[in-house]
């Protein structure tokens, strides 16, 4: 039972020592259903994760059963997601992250894997907890629906800080001057893989289930096409300023752009960051990995391609909305 022995009933709450349907000998004939009986509307004192369930986007552990092993390494586990395999109902406490980088108490005593790849007992990092399965194995991905230039199926690759950019889930950015962030948000903030993917406000925090096509806690519309308000993008604008953006305060053409051309965020940049291992690092700062299926080459030249030019500067080389971009600089 969790640390600090909080549950009244103590071992026999989950566990039956006789005529266990499974195991390791568990009240319920399934893990989740162990989980379920407490974590559900039904029961006012834990958070209710049953009700996540039923959202269309989510990790759903009731369609999976007797797969998780406490042995399974990411190589050789099937593709599935069960309660244990996030949660270590034995370590878990609800034992807040000390400094916002460092593992909570929910996800204590849960294997990991490193941004370098490396297998650990127990993870010290959210962001290692998720490379479990987000990492070097895409054949657990369910797929992207975005198609970027620099694709990259390891999120840890994407997020590795010594990418061009990136956004601060292993370690804090490098720009000095981020005029949108909200307060408290800084520069040298540090966020979790779970501060963009869980359940919306007001619900348990975690990515147990969304509303939200990419289980994300708010709306985010990628493609082209899109009316600029506060809901198509709020997920971005719970860090970033929406009147600092559209107020052209970091790039001076976000309003043409977002409100006049109707493009996404998403066309732009690419939210996880951009795997050095594949692309020029002068073509991808400030999270620049464009939407193919939006953007397309510069005839002239058949490439397309952003250059960094300094603070607040750069150019493209490119085709969007049938205007050509032929190192157009700002």
């Amino acid at each position: 039972m969790p640390k600090g022995g909080r549950l009244p009933g103590g071992c026999g709450l989950c566990h039956t020592p006789h005529g266990a349907g499974s195991t390791p000998l568990l009240q319920g004939a399934a893990e989740e259903a162990a989980c379920l009986t407490c974590h559900s509307a039904a029961n006012p004192d834990a958070s209710d994760i049953a009700s996540l369930l039923r959202q269309p986007f989510g990790h759903f552990v009731d369609r999976h059963s007797g797969e998780h092993s406490a042995e399974e390494t990411p190589a050789d586990a099937s593709g599935h997601v069960e309660c244990a395999d996030c949660h270590d109902p034995h370590e878990a406490s609800d034992r807040p992250s000390i400094s916002g980088l460092d593992i909570g108490g929910a996800l204590e005593g849960v294997p990991g894997v490193t941004l370098s790849g490396a297998q650990v007992d127990e993870a010290q990092f959210e962001y290692e907890v998720c490379l479990r399965c987000h990492g070097e194995e895409p054949a657990h991905l369910s797929g992207f629906p975005v198609r970027r230039q620099i694709e990259e199926f390891d999120l840890g690759r994407e997020i590795d800080p010594g990418n061009a950019s990136f956004h601060p889930i292993a370690a804090p950015g490098r720009n000095l001057s981020v005029p949108s962030l909200i307060a408290p948000l800084s520069e040298g903030s540090v966020i979790r893989c779970s501060d963009c993917h869980s359940a919306p406000a007001g619900f348990p925090r975690g990515p147990h289930g969304s509303p939200h096509e990419g289980l994300l806690r708010a709306g985010n519309r990628t493609g082209d096409g899109v009316a600029e308000s506060p809901q198509a993008y709020a997920l971005c604008y719970e860090c970033h300023s929406r009147s600092s953006i559209l107020g052209d305060q970091s790039f001076p053409l976000h309003r043409l752009h977002v409100v006049d051309e109707r493009t996404s965020c998403s066309v732009c940049h690419d939210p996880h960051g951009v795997s050095l291992s594949q692309g020029d690092p002068g073509e991808h700062t400030h999270l620049i990995n464009f939407d193919l299926a939006v953007v397309e080459p510069e005839p002239a030249s058949g490439v397309i391609a952003f250059t960094d030019l300094g603070e607040r500067a750069g150019s493209c080389a490119l085709t969007c909305h049938g205007y050509v971009h032929s190192s157009s600089g700002y």
